[in-house]
């Protein structure tokens, strides 16, 4: 999960630094949406960073039963 996260914000800030020079054409010459790309990018990550949360809630959930701090 970690190396995903780093490899996500690795390629972000790579993109968002390069995209002002970056101008990609595809075979067809169509230029390519670097934008959209980042976006979805994005999206994913913290959709993964939510699901990684969502579960790590759920673990602590099972594993100490919703008991208070000290009331062991």
């Amino acid at each position: 999960m970690i190396s995903t996260f780093i490899r996500y914000y690795l390629i972000l800030i790579l993109c968002l630094t390069l995209l002002p020079i970056i101008k990609a054409v595809n075979a067809a010459g169509v230029i390519y949406d670097f934008r959209l790309l980042f976006l979805q990018l994005w999206e994913d990550l913290c959709a993964r960073l939510a699901g990684t949360f969502n579960y790590f809630l759920q673990y602590l959930k099972v594993k100490y039963g919703g008991k208070q701090p000290g009331s062991m």
